[in-house]
């Protein structure tokens, strides 16, 4: 409030300023009167308060190293993640297991909610035991594996 000598507001304070923390919409009246109290006006302001969103990052996934995953939020009006990107959608390809963290705003409020990307190192193995071989009886054969980093051979070696 301004212009006046002195001020009353509909809380009972008396000061030019107040700070409130209304739990719904509240209405709030200040009188201000002149040196004398002769002479007062009023107005009043309406502190509207609105209820954070309930921002959804959807369930914890995991993807193959080299894969990519489109993350989807719900539940507000803009969104911000914790890579730098916006928008409701994004689609990340992590090289390692990361935690995403995405900001909802609505009507000026905020909330959080986090996803988990699990990034599994699979390694495609293709056993190879080699060509096949003819030996004579009582001969033997050196058969040679590759595409592994240890192997087991049906003879137990």
């Amino acid at each position: 409030a301004t212009g006046g000598a002195t001020y009353l507001w509909s809380t009972g304070a008396t000061t030019e300023s107040i700070s409130v923390s209304p739990s719904s919409t509240t209405t709030y009246s200040v009188t201000a009167y002149d040196e004398s109290g002769q002479y007062s006006d009023t107005d009043e302001v309406k502190v509207s308060v609105n209820a954070p969103p309930t921002v959804e990052a959807g369930g914890n996934v995991t993807i193959n190293s080299g894969d990519n995953v489109t993350l989807t939020a719900t539940g507000a009006t803009t969104y911000k993640w914790s890579n730098g990107a916006t928008g409701a959608s994004i689609t990340v390809s992590p090289s390692t297991s990361r935690t995403y963290t995405v900001t909802g705003i609505s009507n000026g409020c905020e909330a959080t909610d986090t996803v988990r990307v699990t990034v599994t190192n699979t390694v495609e193995v293709v056993a190879d035991a080699g060509a096949d071989q003819s030996i004579c009886a009582g001969s033997s054969a050196t058969l040679t594996a590759t595409g592994g980093a240890t192997y087991l051979w049906s003879t137990g070696a």
